[in-house]
């Protein structure tokens, strides 16, 4: 159902009885933050539980409405600015200084390294790791430093220069000039003590179907270049659906969501935007704890997901028996593709089949 259809439901009925049986505009009901799931008021009911409603959503759950203004009063999301001079979050260290503002999911960090800085010995203490496990992307803004991966690889960031690197990489500063850099990827929890905490989610991995015979076929370049429209098309979805990327490693990609329906759909997206530019994957979908640490996300949940989302084939979604069960109601069908020994599992798991009508 269209975003508006959902929130302007003409002509039903107002079934709490204070508008005497009358059709009018339906709002959800604003202690929920679910709008897609519901469940709907009339204006008058919507008004009595709206103590949480911004001034411009009770003026208008108290009228009617066309659909227009309730796009605007309820669908418009607001501009939101925070300056990285106001902080909400600054971290001081040996030989450099971090900064760091979050609005809604976006977090963004403003990282300063003083001349004679290096990962190995002023951060990998703390972090407790002699390499940064981050996989960092963002902007560099002045000064030099350059990074060295943990197979020797090395390479330089300067002022201007785009980056996404992955976890594994020491790096120090270049001459006697700060290297200033912004990142808006791998910044939670950089630079301090490792920390484990448990989260409930719904984890998606992808993976690029034939991808060793197509790249073969291609030849390096242009592989990469289509395998940079695949990235680029993985986080439009994700952005869309409020996924989190945790790594993406080859042709491959590590997400997380915080609902299951929410990640099954996006995995149906994610498809059909890789198909869009001539791929297609196999994805598997599993819901559990997992341990939050720097740099990404580890336990159990992480390598079930990663073996049923090798059981598929290309253009499959396969998804875990508790993501089927969380994903109830949502409309998704499955069908039964049987129970299977994981490798490094110690129970047998039930896995089902995203079925499309």
């Amino acid at each position: 159902m269209a975003r508006l259809e959902r929130l302007v439901l003409a002509g039903r009925q107002c079934k709490s009885g204070a508008d005497g049986g009358l059709g009018h505009a339906w709002l959800p009901d604003p202690d929920l933050t679910a709008f897609a799931s519901g469940p709907w008021l009339c204006h008058e009911a919507a008004r009595a539980s709206a103590t949480k409603m911004s001034a411009s959503r009770r003026r208008a759950a108290g009228r009617h409405m066309s659909g227009t203004e309730v796009m605007s009063a309820v669908d418009t999301p607001r501009p939101h600015t925070k300056n990285l001079s106001d902080p909400d979050e600054t971290l001081d260290f040996t030989k450099g200084s971090a900064a760091t503002v979050r609005i809604g999911e976006l977090v963004v960090g403003r990282l300063v390294l003083e001349p004679g800085y290096r990962y190995f010995e002023h951060t990998g203490p703390t972090a407790g790791t002699a390499s940064c496990q981050f996989h960092h992307i963002g902007l560099g803004i002045s000064g030099a430093a350059r990074f060295r991966m943990d197979d020797g690889t090395e390479f330089d960031v300067r002022a201007g220069d785009i980056f996404d690197i992955p976890p594994g990489h020491d790096t120090w500063v270049l001459g006697d000039q700060p290297a200033v850099s912004f990142i808006w990827g791998g910044w939670r929890g950089w630079g301090k003590p490792p920390v484990g905490e448990r989260i409930l989610t719904t984890i998606l991995m992808t993976d690029i179907a034939g991808s060793t015979d197509r790249a073969v076929a291609l030849g390096d370049s242009a592989w990469d270049r289509l395998l940079d429209r695949h990235h680029a098309a993985v986080r439009e979805v994700l952005q869309r659906y409020r996924g989190t990327e945790i790594d993406t490693a080859g042709d491959g990609f590590l997400t997380m969501f915080d609902g299951a329906a929410r990640t099954v759909r996006a995995a149906v997206d994610i498809r059909a935007a890789v198909r869009a530019v001539g791929l297609d994957i196999r994805a598997g979908t599993h819901a559990g704890e997992v341990e939050v640490v720097p740099g990404g996300i580890r336990g159990v949940t992480v390598h079930e997901t990663a073996r049923i989302m090798a059981l598929g084939a290309a253009g499959e979604i396969l998804v875990s028996s508790t993501t089927k069960e969380l994903s109830a109601g949502s409309g998704l069908s499955y069908e039964d593709r049987g129970v299977h020994q994981l490798k490094g599992i110690a129970s047998p798991r039930q896995v089902f089949a995203l079925v499309e009508g």
